[in-house]
């Protein structure tokens, strides 16, 4: 009885087929998982800057000034948002900017906007990604006198 060419080639051992496979899909598991982890840490900065806006614009909205007391109630503002992220890993405060504007709307009522920016730097190199970039978040409170 002859064997058919299907049957034959069956028969032939595959031996190292699985590591071939291995090492091909081993490179793209990785920069896979270096892509989530980076997106992972992008994500969390953007929140951590996010919330230290929001707690100086919290700040600004809670503590009153006057014209005389703008100049120090606007560098605790400053100083809320950058306690905010004093938690947070490898915080530099030089690098932080925040920007404290206030808008009045009427006689009585006026809205704090604070703007923090970070800069946040990438793991790897991405083709046609920057290495650095900012995450940056503006809150608007509003405020009685």
């Amino acid at each position: 009885m002859k064997s058919s060419p299907t049957q034959a080639f069956r028969k032939r051992p595959r031996r190292g087929v699985a590591a071939v496979e291995f090492a091909v899909a081993v490179p793209v598991l990785f920069l896979l998982a270096l892509g989530c982890a980076d997106l992972g840490r992008a994500f969390a900065a953007y929140l951590i800057v996010s919330n230290a806006a929001r707690v100086g614009a919290e700040y600004g909205a809670t503590h009153g000034y006057t014209s005389y007391t703008y100049s120090s109630w606007q560098s605790q503002v400053i100083q809320q948002a950058a306690n905010e992220m004093q938690g947070s890993l490898a915080f530099n405060q030089s690098e932080l900017t925040t920007v404290v504007s206030t808008t009045p709307l009427m006689t009585n009522l006026y809205e704090v906007t604070v703007t923090t920016t970070y800069p946040f730097t990438m793991i790897s190199a991405w083709p046609g990604l920057p290495q650095q970039f900012n995450v940056s978040h503006s809150v608007t409170m509003q405020r009685f006198r």
